[in-house]
């Protein structure tokens, strides 16, 4: 007769704690969880005192617990039925050591490698898998409305600070909870798990990982892992007359020598780890079936590990006791990681070369032009195409359209013809092109407004405004009604395109597909009223990537490159001192360069100019560095340093510049420090005399010379309050007297803030304008010559 009542032991009750923990409750929830109407028998169970029985195993349920492992084993007796005597235990276990042996080369068939997309060989999944992050919060289940939503706006790669954020372009970039568990431990901290992904964010292989893991002795050595594709599961069971999970198991198991009875006992006795991949991928004539299946088995062995991967999207079966989580997007760090592991084991590469083109591609990556590029490498399956693309020209290609448009026919199409999968078509008159031009006009119509989310009931308008455009097809607004949900349904669980973002809010998956879309559509749509309407938003920053991409995807973009001209031109045709100024550096630079390097000459003179008018609001770039940026960009023939380095009239310029910069920089500089300790007063006055040296050594006209080595020497060894206060204003007045004698760059415009803002406008455009040279197609060589010539011209 078994016993009444059961206690925890000492070791069972510091893992009843850890789950207790793990779970975040109080002990008054958790009797409510149980049952009880009082916490007493929570709290002695947790203080090792007997507690009913019947209790003792609920709790145990409740925390995701093995009863025998947590209780004090009654003599002759057992938990549920009569107490196995030692050596039948020590049977199980040797049964277990058995099988795991006999297993392990069917887990390191199923599981030790995997096909990576556009690669002929299979790759070692040691070799390029990276652990990764669990989500505990379900993105799509949180109860958050738009506006907080667009509040919540950074950098999920911590890179704001390189100005290619998508805060700058008015995007929240992770609006995902930002509270994170390794992927292991997620498993082990519940018994039953819903592992939610969207395509490509590597379910598959995070399951494949937990079975190497297990089979190794690395984790839950006491299980045998079973890792099985539910899809195989429904496809071989198709020509049963009774689906059966458990007898599927034993086929598994086959070749290990051991019986149905003998898989039954280790599944009784929570032996097994099963690891059950892509319910998403069941056929949907066989999906209630399956389910079914699934929900029996683990209320009859709920005693195992069971973990059950799935898209969010087709997630639409509950299982009772079992936890949700998501897979994260990749953070910098496990980018990193993956990358070096790519260039080196999947490239082929030496670790030395591999290594050093995982280097590049990081550094690359960062940079503010490759932001779109950057937010796709947090999915796995599209990082593994960048990588792809850059192994090829160790460079991210100019023309990104065609490495987005892989990226979309990767989750339209490839992903999931490489795995053999043919999902339903719930609509079956929209063609795959059809579902192109779908999201083309949602992300066109979306982007033109300014939504980066919307609701469940704006999209389902958006998508009946389409519907109706097809022909043959019913026009009752029941039709219209049920149609735009089914397809809703369909584009986000297949494809993974459109995202819950929270309930019934919805975002496309990546801005970058959002802008790439609103490019095909213009440029599919392309008439004259199109280009001009896309034109007038050259002054705003958030459609920089769309005019990229359009000039690069329209078959001849000369006329709208001249369009876009036209429209800069108009950006200061209003204000006549600016056209005086933009006037003035045109005939400064013609003066002190030659012709091919005008435009270049142009650039370094506006943007220092530009920094200079900017005493209240000092530029930390300098000069050289923003106009090397529009050099780099038009691959312009001006060599800045080299120009520094002579003795030419530019020589002059140049120490002027950086004269003015230090005097607007430094000003702000010593106002904000000169109240700071000793140590670091002295190293600023160190620093302040190198810049004032390098500035020096510029200079060619002797009498200028030494008017600045006398201003050098009254420079103190240590910057004071005191000589700031008494002397430093005179110090900076004689510097600046000294620049301005010259007739230089040194003249003062006093642009307003207004026009400096426009100035910063009209340049900003003329750089969009030299970046869409670089990708526009179809250009003939005399009219790129002339666009390139006049750029920064009024």
């Amino acid at each position: 007769m078994a016993k009444r009542s059961l206690q925890a032991s000492p070791e069972g009750i510091k893992q009843a704690k850890q789950a207790f923990k793990r779970k975040g409750w109080t002990q008054e929830y958790l009797a409510a969880e149980v049952g009880l109407e009082s916490r007493q028998p929570i709290w002695k169970f947790f203080t090792g005192r007997p507690v009913d029985r019947h209790v003792f195993i609920e709790i145990c349920f409740v925390l995701d617990l093995v009863p025998e492992d947590i209780a004090i084993p009654p003599d002759g007796d057992e938990l549920s039925g009569e107490q196995k005597p030692a050596r039948e235990i020590a049977d199980l276990d040797e049964l277990v050591k058995k099988v795991r042996s006999q297993h392990s080369e069917k887990i390191q068939h199923q599981c030790g490698t995997l096909q990576m997309l556009d690669i002929s060989r299979p790759i070692e999944l040691d070799d390029i898998y990276v652990d990764v992050n669990i989500l505990e919060e379900i993105t799509h289940q949180r109860w958050l409305d738009i506006s907080e939503l667009q509040a919540r706006e950074f950098d999920k790669f911590g890179w704001s600070q390189d100005g290619g954020n998508h805060a700058t372009y008015g995007y929240p970039v992770s609006c995902r909870p930002a509270i994170r568990l390794g992927g292991l431990q997620a498993v082990e901290s519940h018994y039953h798990l819903i592992v939610l992904g969207k395509p490509g964010a590597g379910k598959t292989t995070f399951l494949q990982a937990i079975a190497l893991q297990c089979d190794r002795g690395n984790f839950q050595s006491h299980c045998v892992p079973l890792f099985i594709r539910l899809k195989n599961f429904a496809e071989d069971a198709k020509d049963d007359s009774q689906v059966s999970l458990l007898r599927y198991l034993y086929q598994q198991l086959a070749s290990c020598d051991i019986s149905q009875e003998g898989v039954e006992t280790l599944l009784e006795h929570g032996r097994i780890l099963l690891l059950l991949d892509g319910l998403d991928e069941v056929p949907p004539d066989r999906i209630e079936e399956i389910t079914k299946q699934l929900r029996q088995f683990a209320e009859r062995y709920y005693k195992n590990y069971l973990t059950i991967s799935c898209r969010p999207a087709a997630y639409q079966y509950r299982f009772t006791g079992f936890t949700e989580v998501e897979i994260a997007d990749f953070t910098p760090e496990q980018i990193a990681a993956f990358v070096r592991k790519w260039f080196v084991s999947v490239a082929r590469n030496s670790a030395e070369e591999g290594l050093a083109l995982a280097t590049e591609f990081m550094e690359q990556l960062k940079r503010p032009e490759n932001r779109q590029i950057r937010e796709l490498a947090g999915t796995p399956i599209l990082l593994n195409l960048t990588c792809l693309v850059f192994q090829a020209r160790a460079n991210f290609p100019i023309l990104r359209a065609k490495l987005y448009q892989q990226g979309l026919d990767i989750l339209l199409v490839r992903w999931d013809e490489t795995r053999g999968i043919k999902r339903n078509n719930l609509y079956h008159n929209l063609s795959l092109s059809h579902k192109l031009k779908l999201l083309s006009q949602l992300a066109a119509q979306t982007f033109e407004r300014g939504e980066y989310f919307f609701d469940k009931r704006k999209l389902k308008q958006y998508i009946v405004a389409y519907l109706q455009t097809l022909p043959d097809i019913e026009t009752t607004s029941e039709f219209f009604q049920r149609e735009s949900e089914e397809l809703l349904k369909s584009i986000e669980r297949q494809h993974g395109l459109l995202v819950e973002q929270a309930r019934d809010i919805y975002s496309f998956s990546h801005l970058t597909f959002q802008e790439y879309l609103t490019s095909r559509y213009l440029v599919y749509n392309c008439q004259q009223d199109t280009l001009d309407t896309l034109a007038d938003r050259i002054k705003e920053l958030r459609w920089r990537e769309v005019f990229l991409l359009t000039s690069g995807m329209l078959a001849n973009a000369s006329d709208f490159l001249r369009l876009m001209r036209q429209k800069i031109k108009g950006i200061v045709a209003k204000d006549g001192e600016l056209l005086s100024f933009l006037s003035w550096t045109d005939q400064k630079s013609k003066a002190i360069s030659q012709e091919k390097c005008w435009v270049g000459t142009r650039s370094f003179l506006l943007t220092a100019s530009l920094g200079l008018c900017r005493i209240k609001k000092p530029q930390k770039k300098s000069a050289i560095t923003l106009a090397s940026t529009l050099v780099r960009e038009l691959n312009l023939d001006l060599d800045l340093q080299r120009i520094v380095n002579s003795q030419s009239d530019l020589d002059l310029e140049m120490a002027r510049l950086m004269a003015q910069d230090l005097l607007v920089n430094w000003s702000r500089e010593i106002e904000n420090t000169i109240a700071i300790g000793g140590s670091q007063k002295q190293v600023l006055a160190v620093t302040l005399k190198q810049e004032l040296e390098a500035i020096i050594e510029r200079v060619f006209d002797p009498e200028l010379e030494r008017s600045l080595r006398l201003l050098y020497t009254q420079l103190p060894t240590s910057l004071t309050k005191k000589w700031w206060t008494t002397e430093g204003e005179v110090w900076t007045e004689q510097l600046r007297t000294i620049m301005t004698l010259q007739k230089t760059i040194a003249y003062d415009w006093k642009l307003s803030d207004r026009q400096q803002e426009t100035l910063q406008q009209f340049y900003n455009a003329n750089r969009l304008l030299a970046s869409c040279l670089e990708t526009a197609a179809g250009v003939t060589p005399s009219i790129r010559a002339e666009l390139e010539r006049t750029l920064l011209l009024p």
